[in-house]
Formats: C-alpha cells, structure tokens, sequence
C-alpha cells in the first residue's frame, strides 16, 4: 500500500516458495483462492494449526528448506535493492521447491481486477505516542479537533467478546493479534466467543478514547485518519 516491493517466502515440512510482489501487478491477495479465504476465515496457521496445536510443539519445520527459500529471498532482495532491471526478479511469479524430489519450478500469478486491495497510501507521517495518548487526541492534534474524523485501523479491534451459550462477555477493546492461546474462549463453558471486531471507527467512539498502547498494535502499525478536510497516514510509533 506504500508502493514498497514485497519479497515473500514460506514452508511447511520440507517444501517451500518464494516471490516477489511489486506495486504494480499481482499482489498477495490476488493468489488467494476460495478456499484459501476459507482457511483464513479459521484464523488457523499456515499448516491449519490452532493455537493450542502450536502451544504443543505441532508446527511442522525444517532448517534445510528455510535456507534454500531464504536464500532465494535474500537473493530476489539485493537485486531490487541494487537496481538489477537486467536480473528479472520473481515479480507475478513463485518459486516452488519441493524436498522430497528435489525439484524446483516457477508458477506465474494473474492480478485480480476485482481484487480490493490494490488501493495505495499517500505519504506517510511518523507520530510517536505515550502511555496516556489516545487516537482521538491525536486526530485532534492533526486537524484542531477529532470532531467529525473517521480513524481507519490494519488490525481488526476487538469492541467486544459474548458466549452465545452461557451469555457471558467482557469488552477487551484491543487488536485481535494481541490475544493468545485460549483467551478468546470463554472460561465458564469453553465455548469460542462471539466477537464484535472493527477496522473502522469515529474519533469520537469510545475506541478513540483507548489509550493507543492498550490498543495491542504492533510497532509502526499504520492508522488514516479521515476528516471532511482531507486525510493522514500516519504510521505509530510507541515511545519507549
């Protein structure tokens, strides 16, 4: 979204891929299938571990198959960062490798012109916040006041979490990443919760009134701030 070239790498066991994907041209939601949509909708891990299976030790790795596909990443990296348009990199395409045959083979991506991701950002501004700083004092400090301002959010906010079986719930009003193993269950009768989650919020809400590190964001997360005046991007910073 800030027009930056992503080089991408996974594995799972002793197989692997790498790619590139740059700001124009497929991106990495323009592979996703619907059945990839599904898993994701399962909030599982790449290789459909819950997080309890993960807490066990089940998350499947292999030291060999990550220096060969790091490799190809690190190497993918230098050329864009030297330049190299005489060094095509894996832009629209995937480097497959397989370790039980030892084989290795490209795959090419089309980009989805329905895909909803393609919208980019404008500049970016660096705003760092202390422990008592709220997202509507900073909006308030960008445009003179949060009145009016609509503040958009990467990270899915927890507004709140209801047992359906039960009736039991509590309003964390933190990210969703910030959760752990189990706390998303509820303790009376270990039913998953019901989540009331949200992306996008008034300045004005009672989100805006968190304090922004209650809020569970990861270091340089980035919020646009809307006002009927214009917009920012600004890209948070926690003091330390």
């Amino acid at each position: 979204r800030f027009r930056t070239p992503w080089v991408d790498g996974a594995i799972e066991g002793v197989r692997g891929l790498a790619r590139v994907f740059l700001p124009d041209g497929p991106c990495y939601e323009c592979t996703l299938g619907e059945t990839d949509r599904k898993v994701l909708a399962a909030r599982r891990s790449c290789a459909l571990l819950t997080p309890e299976q993960m807490l066990e030790g089940k998350v499947p790795t292999n030291a060999t198959t990550a220096a060969i596909i790091g490799g190809i990443e690190v190497q993918e990296a230098i050329k864009l960062l030297h330049g190299r348009d005489d060094l095509p990199v894996l832009a629209g395409r995937a480097f497959m490798y397989s370790g039980e045959t030892l084989e290795t083979y490209t795959i090419d991506y089309g980009e989805d012109e329905w895909c909803g991701s393609h919208e980019t950002l404008g500049p970016r501004e660096r705003v760092s916040y202390g422990p008592d700083d709220t997202l509507a004092g900073i909006a308030a400090e960008c445009f003179g006041t949060a009145d009016d301002v609509v503040i958009q959010l990467d990270q899915e906010i927890v507004r709140s979490a209801s047992c359906t079986a039960c009736g039991s719930s509590f309003t964390p009003q933190r990210s969703m990443r910030s959760f752990g193993a189990g706390e998303l269950v509820c303790p009376g009768c270990s039913e998953v919760f019901a989540l009331d989650v949200a992306t996008r919020f008034e300045a004005g809400s009672e989100l805006g009134d968190v304090p922004v590190s209650a809020l569970g964001l990861a270091r340089h997360d980035v919020a646009v701030l809307e006002s009927p005046v214009g917009a920012v991007t600004l890209l948070l910073e926690e003091l330390s």
